[in-house]
């Protein structure tokens, strides 16, 4: 069995992406995919496939619906909970997971203890990163992580490295 390295991206589809901040997502994640095709150590190790030509990333679309960052954080909980594959004494289990929030106003559930819950997994088995367009909006959320960036200022070759840099280490070392 491969390694994996999970990868949840959490994207706000609602009214106020209409435009350009839904644009910017599409774009973020092509570019996140491209220049992980571009590192032949990680596209099978960010995807579970062979190759990164195989995924296909559907192109987000706005919609009318709600912010519900609390219910995107309890089905990232539950994928946690029943796929994660822990490294054992016989198994090296999946990479340190990621996950990548898109916010562009305040969620209308609550996801506070949503984030206790995530943290209660194990805080060493994840990273998180939040990305928007309003540094004030996103400061309220500095609880969820420190990883917090505008889409002025997020460089997606620096997640990609922060999200991998361990598969290289492990990957040169080994050599």
């Amino acid at each position: 069995m491969s390694r994996r390295l999970p990868l949840f991206i959490l994207v706000d589809n609602s009214m106020s992406t209409i435009g350009q901040p839904i644009s910017m997502v599409n774009d973020f994640i092509g570019s996140l995919i491209k220049e992980a095709k571009s590192n032949p150590y990680q596209p099978k190790a960010i995807t579970g496939i062979e190759t990164l030509n195989e995924l296909i990333v559907p192109k987000i679309q706005s919609s009318s619906g709600k912010r519900y960052l609390g219910k995107a954080l309890d089905i990232v909980i539950d994928k946690v909970n029943k796929e994660l594959v822990p490294t054992t004494e016989t198994l090296k289990g999946d990479w340190k997971y990621s996950i990548l929030i898109f916010l562009f106003g305040e969620s209308e559930d609550e996801c506070e203890t949503k984030v206790v819950r995530l943290r209660k997994l194990n805080p060493k088995l994840f990273q998180i990163f939040l990305i928007g367009c309003n540094s004030d909006l996103l400061g309220k959320y500095n609880f969820i992580t420190s990883s917090i960036s505008t889409f002025e200022n997020v460089d997606v070759r620096q997640i990609l490295k922060s999200i991998t840099f361990w598969i290289d280490d492990e990957i040169v070392g080994s050599d």
